[in-house]
């Protein structure tokens, strides 16, 4: 459900949809010829479903929304009617186009991403803290990571938003 705008003058657009309906809502909306795009993160939990274990529970990088591409032209009346779907985003009753360079972004960053071992050396990316390099201790909750750092020589723990933090890569 990646693709990247295929007609001349399309457009990628925000979708808020119902309350943990984005699955839904994007089923519906490709079963309707409609490209979409929901950009997921592995959550790190190993989730029991009926007698078998799923290992990567995916959720939505963004709670309540998904992109769609559109044309100027397209049926955006189906759209706000389908089943999962809110309404479009945008200004004075205008939807708001979303740069295609963003939405590249996304996928970059979401393709990339995996669950964090202990031990993991990371960076912190954004916020106060960015720049500072750490250790990855734990996951605290869903959206948290707890971090271990060094500081005037004494290990002081960290707890930052599990989205803000980026693995080091490995160099010889």
């Amino acid at each position: 459900m990646s693709k990247s705008p295929q007609l001349p003058g399309s457009a990628w657009f925000l979708v808020h949809c119902k309350a943990r309906q984005e699955p839904r809502a994007l089923e519906n909306l490709t079963e309707q010829g409609y490209v979409c795009y929901l950009p997921t993160i592995n959550a790190g939990k190993t989730l029991s479903v009926g007698t078998s274990l799923a290992n990567k529970a995916e959720r939505a990088l963004f709670p309540g929304y998904l992109f769609v591409c559109l044309s100027p032209n397209s049926n955006w009346h189906s759209l706000r009617c389908t089943r999962g779907v809110l309404r479009v985003v945008g200004f004075n009753n205008k939807p708001y186009p979303i740069e295609n360079d963003l939405i590249e972004q996304i996928k970059n960053r979401c393709k990339g991403h995996r669950a964090l071992a202990p031990g993991e050396k990371v960076q912190v990316r954004v916020g106060l803290n960015a720049g500072i390099d750490a250790i990855f201790l734990t996951a605290s909750g869903s959206e948290r990571a707890v971090l271990l750092l060094k500081l005037l020589n004494q290990e002081c723990r960290l707890i930052v938003s599990s989205t803000t933090i980026e693995p080091i890569p490995f160099s010889y």
